[in-house]
This record gives structure tokens, C-alpha cells and sequence, in this order.
């Protein structure tokens, strides 16, 4: 029978700066980055200024969009305070036209379509399905940035299927025209909201049924699902001049970002021997419970800034990407119900195939035996009954001479009855 094991995955973290200023030593490519004189924070790798989106995407998510045809999910976060370079090294602003400055999303859609078209050219072919999403998380209402219509519920949020790489950009470009920006005094175009791209990849695999894979069956059926997830900025409100609407607005990105801190919290903390994770506090800890703790191959990239008047939201970045480091998500492979029975039933019957041509070798072997134990002990009654006949043969020839004998002795004259 197919098992589904679990095995655990850290969260993987990774930092992105802009250029450094005095009191923030840098090292880049080395997973550290020294605060002021007395901090320090560790993680698995530092980007400054001179790497390029590429070398980025490479990195940091190129694996693990190669590993979504195994049925494994994933998740990008990317986190920090506004400004910082989220939305750019995301891939989900307007700006990012040219093919160089493309960010982490379209890059991951055009590695998607890549690895299809290498993969249809497989004996037997696989085929593929690829599903679009995108929301925004805005005052804590779930909106579908494709048709720009408020949902109720997570379950009204709707997906639109799209076959094509230009299409899926498309669909990028549109919920990024969709989506919630403002003014502030830190940035022209704040995103006013938490916005999640999601990719959901359907693989149906026609399989030899003797193939030589352990786990072969007739049809196989797995999902993948790719999360982006474009976390509005941290804000204070004397930095950013918000007021009305915009001071609304700051305070549900802090209680959203606030959910999410205490889910990580509660996750990552050991010590505290947490029993309840308050997902349900808020829309986005909900949207990514799969992310936290859950199914889900998951890193985040912390933005940070350069000024040293960054310094206290900086340190608070880093602090929440250190708190997080300590969540271990159990990834399992996600097959569909019915192919995981498929497979099942497949490796059932080739068990009893092979247990059957095994009884049928020893039944073989033992009904030769049999046949000539049969064979053996027949040749020796044989032998036996012809001796027995041969003796009894001989015993009647001489009885018969001796009642022969006496019969003619008895017929012979005696002496003295003549005279």
C-alpha cells in the first residue's frame, strides 16, 4: 500500500537590502548581518544591492518551483516595512516591464511553462493544468483582484484558468492594476493591502502498469500549489503621515502583520508549548495556514532599508524573520484520493502476481518430487512382488514334485503282496 510520509521542512530565510549605510554591516553572500554594535542575525543567505533579480530567483525559488511536479507546495513570502523593496523583488508592481528587472513571479511562471514543455516530450506524456489567483487582503475583506469584486468568504474567491505563459502574465498585470495603492510620505505607491498570487498545477501521468517503479500505476494524479504572497509594509504613522482613510488602512495592515507575528509566534516559540495557533484571528493567517505549519515548502525574504533612520524597523524585520525560523512544516506529497487507491490496488495485484508465480515455481517443484517419490517406491513394490512371486512360484513347483512323488510312490507294487 502507498504511504503517505510526512517529512519536516524549516523555514528558510533570506535577506534583501538596499545599499548599506554606516551603522549596518553587511556581508553579502555570507548569512549575517550585524545591527549597530550589538546585534547580530543570522540567516541562509544576504542579497545587497548588486545582485540582480535573476541571481535572486536562482537562489532563492528556483527549487523549489522544480519541485511542484513532485506535488509539492510552496510558499514566498516576502516581508518588511514599506518601502523596502517587496513589491519589486516580487514581481507584482507595474514596473518591472523590462526582462532583467522582472521579478520573482514571472520568473517562476516562465520556469513553469519550461519545465511542461520538457517534460511533455516524456514517454508516456504527461499532461498539464495550471490555475491563476489573485487576491488582495484589504481592511481585512478578501478581494479577487481579477474581477475587482468584494468576496464574503475565502470559498467565493474565484480562479481562472489559463493555459498560456503570455495569459498568466496577463493575469498578473491585471490584479497588480486591481490592486489597493496609495500616498505616503515613505512611498509615492504604498500598497495598501496583502496581496497573495497563487499558481495551482495539475499533473496527470499515464503509467506503465509493469513499469519498474515501485509506486507504478495505470494513472497518477498530482497537485502542486505555488503561493506568492506580497506582504503590505509595516508602518508607523508619525513616519508616514497617514490620515482618514490611509490612517485606517495602516492600522489593518499592523493587525494583519500582528495575526501573522503571533501565529509565528506560537509555531516557532518551542519553549512555550503552544497547543492553540490563532490562525482564525485573521483573514491572511487563515489563507496561510497551509503556509505556517502546515503542507507547505515555505521561505521568506526579509526587505530591509538603508538609512539609518530604518534602523528600528529593520531591527523589528529581522526580529520577526527570527521568530519564524523555528516553524517546521510537514510536507507531504498531495495525489489525488482515487489515484493513490489506483496505485494501491496496482501494487496489490502485482504482489499476489508475484506471490502467485512464486506458489506456482514450488508447487511445480514439489509435484516433481512427488512424481518421482510416486515412480521410486512403484519400481521398488514392483521389484518386491516379483520376487515374492517368483518364491511362491518356486515353493508351489516343489510341493507339486512332492505330491507328484507320492502319488507315483503309492501306485508302485510293494514288496511281498505277489507272493
Amino acid at each position: 500500500m502507498v504511504i503517505k510520509t510526512a517529512s519536516l521542512y524549516t523555514f528558510h530565510f533570506f535577506v534583501m537590502t538596499q545599499p548599506s549605510s554606516a551603522n549596518n554591516d553587511l556581508f553579502p553572500g555570507e548569512p549575517q548581518v550585524l545591527l549597530g554594535d550589538d546585534r547580530s542575525f543570522t540567516y541562509d543567505f544576504l542579497f545587497d544591492e548588486s545582485h540582480s533579480q535573476c541571481s535572486v530567483f536562482t537562489k532563492c525559488v528556483q527549487d523549489l518551483v522544480e519541485r511542484c511536479f513532485e506535488g509539492l507546495n510552496a510558499t514566498v513570502l516576502a516581508y518588511g516595512q514599506t518601502g523596502s523593496g517587496k513589491t519589486y523583488t516580487m514581481g507584482t508592481g507595474l514596473d518591472n516591464s523590462c526582462d532583467t528587472e522582472q521579478g520573482i513571479i514571472p520568473r517562476a511562471v516562465d520556469q513553469l511553462y519550461n519545465s511542461m514543455e520538457k517534460r511533455i516530450n516524456e514517454a508516456p506524456p504527461p499532461s498539464f493544468s495550471l490555475e491563476a489567483q489573485f487576491i488582495e487582503i484589504y481592511n481585512d475583506e478578501v478581494i479577487d483582484l481579477l474581477d475587482a469584486q468584494t468576496a464574503a468568504g475565502m470559498e467565493k474567491v474565484l480562479s481562472q484558468t489559463r493555459t498560456l505563459f503570455f495569459q498568466a502574465l496577463q493575469i498578473l498585470r491585471i490584479g497588480a492594476l486591481n490592486r489597493t495603492t496609495g500616498y505616503t510620505l515613505m512611498n509615492e505607491q504604498s500598497s495598501r493591502s496583502h496581496a497573495m498570487f497563487t499558481l495551482k498545477l495539475t499533473i496527470k501521468r499515464q503509467n506503465d502498469l509493469y513499469s519498474n517503479s515501485e509506486f507504478a500505476c495505470s494513472d497518477s494524479t498530482l497537485f502542486a500549489k505555488l503561493n506568492f504572497v506580497d506582504l503590505a509594509g509595516s508602518e508607523r504613522v508619525k513616519r508616514t503621515g497617514a490620515t482618514g482613510q490611509r490612517a485606517k488602512e495602516g492600522i489593518s495592515i499592523n493587525s494583519g502583520l500582528l495575526a501573522l507575528g503571533n501565529v509565528i509566534s506560537a509555531l516557532g516559540d518551542r519553549s512555550l508549548k503552544v497547543t492553540h495557533v490563532p490562525y482564525r484571528d485573521s483573514k491572511l493567517t487563515r489563507l496561510l495556514q497551509d503556509s505556517l505549519g502546515g503542507n507547505s515548502r515555505t521561505l521568506m525574504i526579509a526587505c530591509v532599508g538603508p538609512s539609518d533612520c530604518d534602523f528600528i524597523e529593520t531591527l523589528n524585520t529581522l526580529k520577526y524573520a527570527n521568530r519564524a525560523r523555528n516553524i517546521r512544516n510537514r510536507v507531504v506529497v498531495n495525489q489525488s484520493r482515487s489515484s493513490v487507491l489506483v496505485s494501491d490496488l496496482q501494487l496489490r495485484l502485482r504482489q499476489l502476481e508475484q506471490e502467485l508465480t512464486e506458489f506456482r515455481l514450488v508447487a511445480a517443484a514439489n509435484w516433481a518430487h512427488l512424481i518421482l517419490a510416486i515412480t521410486t517406491a512403484g519400481s521398488k513394490k514392483r521389484r518386491r512382488f516379483c520376487i515374492r512371486k517368483s518364491v511362491v512360484r518356486r515353493k508351489l513347483t516343489t510341493c507339486e514334485r512332492s505330491e507328484k512323488l507320492e502319488r507315483q510312490g503309492s501306485l508302485a507294487p510293494r514288496h511281498g503282496e505277489d507272493s
